[in-house]
C-alpha cells in the first residue's frame, strides 16, 4: 500500500496519514502525532484490517529532520529513524544504526523511554539530524 493507492489527503494539517483497505473500501485518517497515527494503526488491526500503514503526509512541507522512534517489545533500548515523508512506515525497517526492526514487535516511544540506542545518537549527531542548538531540527515523537 503506497499513499498514492487513490486516497487523497484532507485538507487538515495533520502531519500522518493513516490508510487502511478492507474488503476493497479504503479508510483513511489523519494524525497530528506519532502516538495518535500507532494508535489507528494498532486499532485497525485489532479490528482485522491487514492492509494498514501510516505516511509522513507528502503533501506539507514538514520541518527536517523528522525522527521516529522506536524500539522492540522485548529490547529496552529506543532507536531513531529519519521518516521521509509518502513513503510507509512499515517501509522504515532500517533504523539510523542499520538495526533491522520487526513492525509486528516494534513500539512507537519517546526517546526517553528506555536506554537510547549509543549507535543512533551517534549517527543522528554526526548526520546533523539533531542538534539542541539548532531551531530547524525538530523531533516528532509520542505527545
Amino acid at each position: 500500500m503506497t499513499m498514492d493507492d487513490g486516497l487523497s489527503a484532507d485538507v487538515s494539517t495533520d502531519p500522518f496519514l493513516v490508510v487502511a483497505s478492507l474488503h476493497g473500501a479504503h479508510m483513511q485518517i489523519t494524525a497530528g502525532s506519532v502516538l495518535a497515527a500507532a494508535t489507528a494503526v494498532e486499532y485497525w488491526r485489532a479490528l482485522g484490517v491487514a492492509e494498514v500503514d501510516w505516511f509522513l503526509r507528502a503533501d506539507l512541507v514538514h520541518p527536517s529532520p523528522v525522527l521516529l522512534f522506536t524500539r522492540q517489545a522485548d529490547d529496552g533500548v529506543v532507536h531513531a529513524t529519519e521518516l521521509v515523508a509518502g513513503k510507509p512506515v512499515s517501509a522504515h525497517a532500517v533504523t539510523c544504526c542499520n538495526t533491522s526492526l520487526r513492525e509486528e514487535v516494534m513500539q512507537v516511544c519517546t526517546p526517553d523511554m528506555a536506554k537510547p540506542c549509543p549507535a543512533c545518537l551517534i549517527a543522528v549527531r554526526s548526520a546533523g539530524l539533531f542538534s539542541a542548538l539548532s531551531p530547524q531540527a525538530r523531533l516528532v515523537a509520542a505527545s
